[in-house]
């Protein structure tokens, strides 16, 4: 697992097949508290989210708007899809 603080600074929604909806966060990374990456961003993937008029909430995801500053603690590879430097 790692402990990071950052801002969110993009949310796209995908289908994902048997109405399922995800979202993909990009967060921009300030802080790694626990277990350091060597990026500026990370990709983190959700359930849940919204497609036109089609929505999912998953009650157990967390919510985060773009342009929120958060510190997240996240399992790997669980909830993070990509890094880039």
């Amino acid at each position: 697992p790692i402990s990071v603080s950052g801002r969110v600074v993009e949310i796209n929604h995908y289908w994902a097949g048997g109405g399922l909806i995800y979202r993909i966060m990009k967060f921009e990374t300030e802080t790694f508290y626990k277990n350091p990456l060597d990026v500026d961003w990370i990709y983190i993937r959700v359930e849940g989210g919204q497609i036109g008029d089609i929505g999912v909430w998953v009650s157990d995801e967390v919510e985060l708007k773009k342009g929120q500053h958060v510190l997240l603690f996240l399992s790997l590879p669980q909830y993070i899809l990509l890094m880039l430097q």
